[in-house]
């Protein structure tokens, strides 16, 4: 273990931006003739503990999101009442106040299921396409990224385009007007 210990602390001294190589983004491994090679499970480590330390690049093939991703536009507040304006409350019967909770939980709830997505994507996606493509003998090499991760890109698209299109502009309208949220608003998101 120590030996592995000091391989890791050795290679890992070596650490520069080489770009998309054999190795992996980030990396480049110099490593002398008369080391060991560094085992499966170091490699994992030292590519861990370098995204701990300068995240987890972007890959291009995984930001190809129809839509684009603003964190303003993922942002949502825990309570709707607070946007309304007094007249708004003072009209509002207990059953459009339920109403409004459901709706208001289903904006909460898309967002809440995109930064899911995001995270799969973002993460765990980009961190085994990046592990796969140092093609070390043994890594990731029975893993099927078109199995593991399925349609995942088009279900991000789909979740993006309904909040986009039908449920941001109407957390946009409450937050700007103070008036309730109108359900009719919601008829095209499910028309679709």
């Amino acid at each position: 273990i120590s030996s592995q210990n000091d391989n890791l602390s050795r290679s890992s001294s070596g650490i520069g931006f080489a770009g998309v190589g054999g190795n992996g983004l980030y990396t480049s491994d110099a490593s002398d003739s008369n080391e060991r090679p560094e085992s499966n499970l170091a490699f994992v480590r030292r590519k861990c503990d370098e995204w701990l330390l300068k995240g987890i690049p972007k890959l291009a093939q995984l930001q190809n999101h129809q839509f684009q991703i603003d964190e303003c536009d993922l942002k949502i507040e825990k309570e709707w009442q607070p946007f309304l304006n007094e007249q708004a409350r003072s009209l509002m019967s207990e059953s459009i106040k339920l109403q409004q909770e459901a709706i208001y939980e289903m904006l909460s709830t898309e967002v809440s299921y995109i930064r899911q997505i995001l995270t799969m994507t973002d993460i765990f996606m980009t961190s085994v396409m990046i592990l796969k493509s140092s093609q070390r003998d043994g890594l990731l090499n029975d893993i099927e990224m078109e199995k593991l991760f399925s349609n995942i890109k088009d279900v991000l698209n789909a979740n993006l385009s309904f909040w986009k299109e039908i449920l941001l502009p109407i957390k946009i309208k409450l937050e700007q007007t103070g008036c309730a949220m109108n359900p009719s608003d919601l008829k095209l998101g499910f028309i679709k």
